[in-house]
């Protein structure tokens, strides 16, 4: 199953963004995304974050991104 999520386009990729469900209000930081237009595909690990561990069933779910600074990747 092809876990994507909908996402207005980024204008920077790659870069670092904040992505949060709008559902749950819930953010992850993610530091590359691979795109698959109109959606964006991350981690099935980043994923259950947004989701409460329901990646899988959900598939899609509507987000936010807003891009960050490099330091708040934590690489």
């Amino acid at each position: 199953m092809k876990l994507s999520m909908l996402l207005a386009p980024l204008a920077l990729i790659p870069s670092i963004y904040a992505v949060k469900n709008d559902l749950r209000h819930v953010s992850v930081v993610i530091t590359a995304i691979d795109v698959a237009i109109p959606n964006y595909n991350i981690a099935l690990s980043a994923m259950n974050e947004l989701t409460n561990n329901q990646a899988v069933q959900f598939g899609i779910v509507p987000v936010t991104a807003a891009q960050v600074p490099a330091s708040a990747c934590g690489l």
